[in-house]
């Protein structure tokens, strides 16, 4: 089975086209993000590798448009530990899971992974990319289930905050202030 879902970003225009291909191995997710950051545009690819329980196994991103962030391939340990795939160093120890800033896609794995009930939060250790500034580092993130299909989301230092609705499948269908979903089949 292949689900293909296309979200809309709020304040960087970008379109996103996300392929979940489920298989009896794994899951196979595959995504294209194309739009502008203050006038220079951006055309993302991001492939990630899933277990069947969907626990992350590898990620790969390219920026098609900056030789800063060449196709890149990252692998995992069962210790979260994540390193580059070309060189074999270290780039994260104990992470969860992962974040793609420009993708709302991640954070469906942090809210599976977490499986927090109604009223419960909890907190994530992630490895973020951050693709607007070409950095790759750790940092914990904390969700909140509001709901069934609401979640707090906020970073570490609390700078940030936004809600999540879901659907059914704990994928992403808005986050405020950032991505709306605009096509799911």
């Amino acid at each position: 089975m292949t689900q293909t879902i296309v979200w809309k970003g709020l304040i960087y225009p970008s379109m996103e086209c996300c392929c979940i291909a489920y298989g009896e191995s794994g899951i196979t997710v595959r995504g294209t993000i194309v739009g502008c950051d203050e006038g220079r545009p951006f055309n993302i690819d991001y492939a990630i590798d899933l277990q069947a329980s969907w626990q992350i196994g590898s990620f790969s991103i390219q920026n098609n448009l900056s030789p800063q962030l060449d196709l890149q391939t990252f692998v995992t340990d069962d210790n979260g530990n994540w390193y580059n795939s070309a060189d074999n160093t270290m780039v994260a120890e104990g992470c969860e899971a992962i974040d793609i800033s420009l993708t709302p896609f991640t954070n469906t794995l942090a809210i599976r992974k977490l499986a927090l009930q109604p009223g419960e939060t909890g907190e994530i250790k992630v490895l973020y990319a951050d693709i607007q500034a070409y950095k790759l580092y750790a940092t914990r993130q904390h969700y909140t289930r509001l709901t069934e299909d609401t979640y707090r989301f906020s970073t570490e230092d609390g700078s940030f905050m936004a809600d999540i609705t879901v659907d059914s499948d704990m994928t992403v269908t808005y986050y405020n202030q950032l991505f709306e979903r605009v096509s799911c089949g």
